[in-house]
């Protein structure tokens, strides 16, 4: 107002306050939170680094339950088991609570299986915009594992509830999006599968001689089509080019991928790699294997493999689906789902053209630096929470 004096109570004239507009907006500040197994999330690395490289103040709060993810996931098949969750879920919740006593975060990004922890997290963190990684849909994954109609219609009440609950869903692809309700479409983030720094920073260097060496991991489900694989394996045996196949995890399928791959020499088996060991083992091999499996899911999902094999420069092959082919576009090899024949052709075929071999691994790295770095695909959820 013109013309006006401000006045303190004793009558001192007051100079106006001048506000600086050159500094910064304070740092936006994310919780990430949650009961996940954070060796098996390679997603967490991803958060942090991406944010992190966006100036974001990053804490992450972690109290892993007992049950590891296989087990975790059996609950979801077959809910009447959940009483086995219970008892560790409610200690890790006292735990999370009390470790977050103090802390004031804008945003709380409830980790990977969000189902239980996002109610933990609406009520400690009431002030706060509650993001949740809805990577895994438990409806979906129970359909992939084969679990029946009631245990889907259960399971589905509880995707329900995980989303009602969240300011912000988070997904990997455009087809998961898809499944979240019309009226919250407005609320999600595409955060797309990315590698950490430790994959970016480590490069293959692919073999001219044969054998060529081959490497799946994974937790053998029916999504990765791990049957399919050991199938593709059976039918090379012999055939020349001789390939080598390195196959790390285990899981639903794994017993079925033994008998049928048989003694075989060509065949090293692993239980598990450390993951923080899994890049330098990796960039020791010429392809990377992605999934074969048929179901509904395995056609909406880039999985996390495929995108690491390819961050330090393996060739990959893959099933022909739209939403790996958006991604890889010509940087990598399709084949149809579920047929382990042609799987075993492209095998032989690539084994035979090392230099084809090279172009890919190539091609794929520069692609998944370009596209699938931490700071790249974080940019979506930022975007959206801000």
């Amino acid at each position: 107002m013109k013309g006006v004096k401000l006045m303190s109570t004793q009558g001192v004239e007051l100079e106006p306050t001048k506000r600086d507009f050159t500094e910064p907006p304070p740092a936006l500040k994310v919780l990430i939170f949650g009961t996940f197994e954070r060796r098996r999330v390679p997603r967490i690395d991803v958060y942090e680094e991406g944010l992190r490289a966006h100036d974001v103040e990053v804490c992450t709060v972690n109290e892993p339950l007992p049950l590891n993810q296989d087990e975790r996931l059996a609950v979801l098949r077959r809910p009447w088991l959940l009483h086995r969750l219970v008892g560790p879920m409610l200690g890790a919740w006292v735990r999370l609570w009390r470790s977050t006593h103090d802390a004031k975060p804008d945003v709380v990004l409830v980790g990977y299986m969000a189902h239980f922890d996002v109610v933990l997290a609406r009520l400690r963190f009431r002030q706060a915009v509650i993001a949740i990684d809805h990577l895994v849909f438990a409806e979906e994954t129970a359909q992939d594992r084969r679990a029946g109609l009631p245990v889907r219609l259960v399971l589905r009440i509880l995707d329900r509830l995980a989303i009602s609950l969240a300011h912000v869903i988070v997904v990997d692809t455009r087809e998961h999006k898809a499944m979240v309700p019309a009226r919250r479409q407005a609320d999600v983030a595409v955060v797309p599968i990315g590698v950490s720094n430790g994959w970016l920073s480590t490069e293959s260097r692919p073999g001219s001689q044969p054998p060529m060496k081959v490497l799946f991991f994974g937790i053998f489900t029916p999504l990765q089509g791990t049957e399919v694989i050991a199938e593709a394996i059976r039918l090379t045996a012999d055939e020349l080019p001789t390939i080598s196949f390195t196959l790390i995890g285990t899981g639903q399928d794994y017993a079925a991928a033994r008998r049928i791959v048989g003694q075989d020499e060509r065949v090293s088996w692993f239980d598990w790699v450390d993951p923080h060991d899994l890049p330098a083992v990796a960039a020791e091999h010429d392809v990377i294997l992605g999934i074969f499996g048929e179901g509904d899911k395995a056609l909406r999902v880039v999985p996390n493999k495929v995108v690491q094999g390819a961050a330090v420069g393996l060739a990959v092959v893959t099933s022909d689906t739209a939403t790996q082919r958006d991604l890889f576009g010509a940087s990598a090899v399709y084949v149809p789902s579920g047929s382990a024949a042609a799987l075993a052709e492209a095998l032989l075929v690539l084994a035979a053209d090392p230099v084809r071999v090279g172009e890919l691994g190539r091609c794929g790295r520069e692609l998944i630096g370009r596209e699938c770095s931490p700071a790249v695909v974080v940019e979506p959820l930022l975007s959206l929470v801000r």
